[in-house]
């Protein structure tokens, strides 16, 4: 992450799980990863920053809003 983004530990921790959400997401999606394989990889990555991306249904619920919110955002972009 960009240190210049902010020093606001909010913003961070924002930016943080928005950046795990697509990670997330590009490992369901594209690669094909389960959740379990998806705790696997981004555990060792993350543990000490973000200790939830050990939790199986933490990445099934931040896959849901994160697909839930993005979709959202897309269709309100072509509503108009």
């Amino acid at each position: 992450m960009d240190e210049n983004l902010s020093q606001n530990p909010y913003i961070k921790r924002t930016h943080l799980n928005t950046q795990i959400g697509i990670e997330i997401a590009d490992l369901k999606d594209n690669q094909g990863k389960s959740d379990e394989e998806i705790a696997d990889i981004l555990t060792p990555k993350y543990l000490d920053t973000f200790p939830s991306v050990a939790d199986v249904n933490w990445i099934k619920k931040t896959y849901r809003d994160f697909k839930i919110f993005f979709l959202a955002s897309n269709q309100s972009r072509y509503q108009k």
